[in-house]
């Protein structure tokens, strides 16, 4: 054997989302305005689409956080795991 020691699996540490929102949780203030009008008068074609757009990139980028947040648990776990070893 030439006496080496095995090297330990590298972990990489997952990269932070490039979008983020403000507010960062919850309905925009354009979002709760659309919504205000839905319920008062109804929306017209634009606005409707201009609302799901608004509750589309909010979905899209809370699910990337969260998926974030839990890869960056898991990060953290296995770094645990390979101190511990």
């Amino acid at each position: 054997m030439s006496g080496k020691r095995a090297e330990a699996p590298k972990v990489e540490m997952p990269k932070q989302p490039l979008t983020y929102r403000i507010p960062n949780e919850g309905p925009s203030p354009r979002e709760y305005e659309l919504v205000e009008l839905q319920r008062t008068r109804g929306l017209t074609e634009a606005e409707g689409a201009e609302l799901r757009m608004e509750q589309d990139a909010r979905t899209e980028v809370e699910a990337a956080w969260a998926k974030y947040r839990e890869d960056l648990r898991a990060y953290h776990a296995e770094l645990a795991r390979l101190n511990h070893a």
